[in-house]
C-alpha cells in the first residue's frame, strides 16, 4: 500500500470520527425534525462547584452517566444516521420502523401503507381482516341488542339516528397489502360478520358504506395512500349517503349535490402513517378541502341540533353537515359496537334533533 493511500485513508477515517463533533459545533442538523417517537435524555445539571462534585464519587459517576445518556442521544449527525437507516428500512427492504405500520404495494406515485390496531393497542388490526378472530355468537348477539335498543330509544326521543360503520382502508384496497396479509378466498372478516347479523334486524338505521366506496374507486381514490382516513372523494361518497338516510326520516333536509361541491387549492399535510413509522418524511399527500356554496341550505336555514359520537374519520364530513344543521356537537367517545355507546342520560343532557354515531372498523368490530 502506498503512502499517499496511507495518507488517504488516514484522514478518511479521522474525518469520521470527528464529523459528528464538527456538526454539533456548527449546529449542522441534517433531519433535525425527525420524530423519534420517544423521550430524549436531558442535558444534567451540574453540581453547584466542584469541590461539591468531587467529594462525593456516586455524584461524579451519576452526573457521568447522565452525560453518557445525552450525548448518546444527541451527539451530531445522529439523527442523519437513524433517518437514513430508517429509509434504507423502507425503500429497500420494504418495512416500516415501526411495525403497527405495514408497507403496501406502490400505485407508482405512493407506497401505500396500512395500520395494524393490534399492534399499536388502539382496535383490532389484520386478524380481523384474515378472518383469525371471528366473533362469537354470543358477541354477535350483544352487538344486535344494541342495536335495537339505540333505534327504540332514540325513536322514543323523536331523535333521527344514522349509524355509519367505516370500514378500514385494508378492506376496502386489500390488493394493495402485502400478499402474506391479503384475505384468502372464502375468509370472513368481524365487519363481514357484522353485517350478516344486521341484515337480520328491522329498523335499524345502519348505513352500508362498502359497496359505494369499492365502485367508486375504479375511477378515483377514496383513502389516502399513506393515511389512514378516507381522502375527500370518500368523504363526499359517505355525506352523500347519509343525507339519503337522513331524509328517509326528514324529508325537509335537501343536501347538497356533488356538482355544488368546490374545491380548495391542496394544502401540504403530514400523513398519519408516515408520522407514525418515524421516516424523516416532512409532507405525504396533500389534503383538498370542499368549498361549499355561500347560500343557504335548500328550506332556507340551518337548523337542528346534530349529535355526532364519532372518531377522526368525521372531520372529513364535517364541514357538510355543519351547512346542514345549526349546531354540530361532536363527542369522542367509546366506538365499540359491543359497548353502552347511546343513552337515556345522552340523550337528555344534549338534546339533538338528530344523532350519527360513527366508527371505524378498527375500533366498532373491537
Amino acid at each position: 500500500m502506498s503512502r499517499l493511500t496511507n495518507i488517504i485513508l488516514v484522514v478518511f477515517f479521522a474525518g469520521l470520527l470527528l464529523a459528528p463533533t464538527v456538526a454539533s459545533l456548527c449546529g449542522f442538523n441534517p433531519m433535525g425534525k425527525l420524530d423519534e417517537r420517544r423521550a430524549l435524555a436531558a442535558k444534567p445539571r451540574s453540581c453547584p462547584t466542584w469541590r461539591e462534585c468531587l467529594s462525593s464519587t456516586s455524584s461524579v459517576a451519576a452526573l457521568a452517566q447522565a452525560w453518557d445518556k445525552y450525548y448518546t442521544d444527541h451527539f451530531g449527525l445522529r439523527k442523519l444516521l437513524i433517518g437514513t437507516y430508517r429509509l434504507a428500512l423502507f425503500h429497500v427492504l420494504r418495512t416500516s420502523p415501526n411495525p403497527a405500520v405495514v408497507v403496501g404495494r406502490s400505485n407508482g406515485g405512493q407506497r401505500w401503507l396500512f395500520y395494524d390496531g393490534t399492534i399499536a393497542n388502539d382496535g383490532i388490526g389484520f386478524e380481523s381482516l384474515l378472518g383469525k378472530k371471528p366473533y362469537t355468537d354470543q358477541e354477535l348477539a350483544l352487538i344486535a341488542r344494541n342495536l335495537t335498543r339505540w333505534t327504540e330509544l332514540a325513536q322514543r326521543n323523536g331523535v333521527k339516528l344514522l349509524i355509519l360503520p367505516i370500514p378500514d382502508k385494508q378492506s376496502i384496497y386489500p390488493e394493495n397489502l402485502p400478499r402474506r396479509l391479503q384475505p384468502t378466498a372464502g375468509s370472513r372478516s368481524r365487519l363481514d360478520q357484522f353485517w350478516t347479523m344486521a341484515e337480520k334486524l328491522k329498523g335499524v338505521p345502519l348505513i352500508d358504506i362498502r359497496s359505494a366506496l369499492r365502485t367508486a374507486k375504479q375511477t378515483k381514490q377514496v383513502y389516502y395512500a399513506t393515511d389512514n382516513h378516507w381522502n375527500e372523494q370518500g368523504a363526499l361518497i359517505a355525506y352523500q349517503l347519509l343525507m339519503d338516510a337522513l331524509r328517509l326520516q326528514d324529508n325537509g333536509r335537501g343536501g347538497l349535490p356533488r356538482d355544488a361541491v368546490r374545491w380548495a387549492p391542496p394544502r401540504p399535510g403530514i400523513s398519519d402513517n408516515l408520522l407514525v413509522s418515524g421516516l424523516p418524511v416532512p409532507y405525504g399527500e396533500w389534503p383538498v378541502a370542499p368549498i361549499l356554496p355561500t347560500s343557504q341550505p335548500v328550506d332556507g336555514s340551518r337548523r337542528g341540533k346534530l349529535l355526532v359520537l364519532s372518531d377522526s374519520f368525521f372531520e372529513g364530513i364535517q364541514p357538510y353537515f355543519e351547512y346542514e344543521f345549526a349546531v354540530v356537537k361532536i363527542r369522542r367517545t367509546g366506538r365499540s359496537a359491543q359497548e353502552d355507546l347511546i343513552t337515556q342520560g345522552l340523550l337528555d343532557a344534549e338534546k339533538p334533533d338528530a344523532l350519527l354515531l360513527e366508527a371505524v372498523e378498527r375500533y366498532w368490530t373491537s
